[in-house]
């Protein structure tokens, strides 16, 4: 009986280096050119300011408007406390007084919620725009 010689199959790949070194010659053949290449740059000509231009200052206003858990209470700055008409009135004095209003709204955690839409709004009412809710993260 003729015996034919086993092939080890385990230790032959029928895969070739040959497509993976092509690719790295390729990276590097780009590589090498890139690194020579010169960097396009375009000049610019920017606007100068003029050196005696005025500041535009703006006369901002910073109120707080407390919302507390009690019925129908409001503090403004942390002054007497105020009913929802006092508060109107306050409010549309101040925005008299200044172009820019900025309210800050705090509020208890306790305060229903239909007591911060009723100040947001009576800051409709008055066309006051610039308003934040300040908001302290829990503690637990």
């Amino acid at each position: 009986m003729i015996r034919a010689p086993v092939e080890n199959t385990e230790n032959k790949t029928n895969e070739s280096m040959t497509p993976m070194i092509d690719v790295i010659f390729t990276l590097i053949a780009f590589m090498m050119l890139m690194i020579n290449s010169p960097l396009l740059t375009m000049k610019v000509s920017l606007p100068e300011a003029q050196k005696d231009a005025e500041i535009a200052v703006v006369d901002i206003q910073k109120v707080t408007v407390s919302i507390l858990p009690t019925s129908d209470q409001w503090q403004l700055n942390k002054g007497k406390t105020l009913d929802q008409a006092m508060l109107t009135d306050a409010l549309a004095l101040l925005q008299k007084e200044s172009d820019k209003l900025r309210v800050l709204l705090v509020i208890d955690k306790d305060v229903p919620v239909q007591r911060m839409i009723t100040t947001i709004a009576i800051l409709n009412t008055l066309k006051i725009t610039g308003s934040q809710v300040a908001v302290i993260p829990d503690a637990s």
